[in-house]
């Protein structure tokens, strides 16, 4: 089970994210959440899953594609196409992801290969095709 910042803490927890995905919230201040995780969270296009992990565990790879397609629900199109293709970037080399990759050194961590991970990515694709024009993707 995955652990997380208890109810009513001020701790900070990326699954808020899923959120955009939803359509419950894809306005400003979900834009501004995603800073706020973002510069929190974040280690370059890979991103902690809540505060204090960074003590605990490395990066969390579904957490880094939750952003992506986050992004691209709240129209921050070109931000979410240069986020997905760092991180598709960072699979190995067969395309799987692990769990979680160290932002110091880029290495696996966790479960290899990862079904949530896998599935984020998918989802982020999906949300990427269905929300950007077709003439952002180009190339991509």
């Amino acid at each position: 089970m995955l652990a997380g910042p208890p109810p009513g803490s001020t701790a900070l927890d990326t699954s808020v994210l899923l959120h955009a995905e939803s359509g419950f919230d894809r306005g400003e201040r979900m834009s501004r959440t995603i800073d706020a995780l973002t510069a929190q969270l974040g280690a370059g296009a890979l991103l902690y899953r809540y505060s204090g992990m960074e003590r605990e565990e490395h990066t969390f790879v579904a957490s880094a594609f939750w952003r992506v397609g986050a992004l691209a629900c709240v129209g921050r199109h070109d931000e979410a196409i240069a986020a997905m293709d760092e991180l598709v970037a960072m699979s190995n080399d067969v395309g799987l992801y692990s769990e979680m990759i160290s932002a110091r050194d880029g290495s696996f961590w966790g479960n290899l290969p990862q079904a949530l991970s896998h599935l984020a990515v998918v989802t982020a694709a999906l949300t990427i095709r269905q929300v950007v024009p077709p003439k952002a993707l180009e190339g991509h």
